[in-house]
């Protein structure tokens, strides 16, 4: 006799109610924490630039050396090889002396020394950080420095003063190691850029006055229009009979 479909449900409640709790889940949600759980460990440290001769790391020496410290030594050996090429003194002499006395420990029978070597690893790892950091804001600074002699240097050649005062100028930016010492040479071309127009507007101001005297000379008028006359309408008045002679 074929069941009933109002059988049929009340069968599979019963069934989904017997089920355990914690065996429940919704369509889906399995697959969904199975991604979930990729990745979700701690974040992989940075590899380490590759090193073409990787420096030699001392194995620990013992005849009773218990087979997971060979192993343990086998796992660290390649990063502590590249540290100590990667990294500089001091450094590379902290990480080489720490190796050493953790090597000659373990040599001497002290085999729980062996789990140290991660610890040592980090250390290198955190010193070599530290120094690929400082690199980096070196050569961002020298690149700042470089534009900034660039700039000067054009600003030099274009200031007008004089070719030996410019000449010294440019050595001693090309001597400039520093930012200080660029805004040093900045300021004394400053100062030679303001002292080269004062001695032009003079140079200006002594041949207005010539042309002042040379126009007396050749058209004699009052005291009276001499001084209200403006060195612009002298230069005018110059030219204008200046043109007229050539005529």
């Amino acid at each position: 006799m074929a069941a009933t479909p109002t059988t049929d449900a009340a069968a599979s409640e019963t069934v989904e109610a017997a089920r355990p709790r914690a065996n429940r889940r919704r369509p889906g949600e399995q697959g969904e924490h199975q991604r979930s759980g990729r990745g979700s460990g701690p974040p992989r440290p940075r590899a380490l630039p590759q090193v073409e001769r990787p420096a030699a790391v001392p194995a620990p020496e013992h005849h009773h050396l218990p087979g997971w410290v060979r192993r343990e030594y086998a796992r660290v050996r390649p990063p502590l090889g590249d540290l100590l090429v990667l990294l500089e003194p001091p450094a590379r002499d902290e990480l080489r002396s720490r190796l050493d006395e953790l090597t000659a420990g373990i040599s001497s029978g002290r085999f729980s020394l062996a789990w140290q070597y991660p610890a040592l690893v980090a250390f290198g790892r955190n010193e070599y950080d530290k120094q690929r950091r400082a690199q980096e804001a070196a050569a961002s600074a020298r690149r700042g420095l470089d534009a900034a002699r660039r700039r000067l240097s054009a600003s030099i050649r274009d200031a007008g003063v004089a070719a030996e005062a410019a000449a010294r100028l440019q050595r001693a930016l090309r001597a400039a190691e520093s930012e200080d010492a660029v805004a040093a040479v900045e300021s004394e071309l400053s100062q030679l850029t303001v002292a080269s127009r004062s001695a032009h507007d003079r140079r200006r101001e002594r041949e207005i006055e010539r042309a002042r005297s040379r126009i007396r000379r050749a058209a004699p008028h009052t005291v009276a229009e001499e001084q209200s006359e403006s060195w612009q309408d002298v230069l005018r008045r110059f030219a204008e009979q200046q043109g007229g002679a050539g005529l």
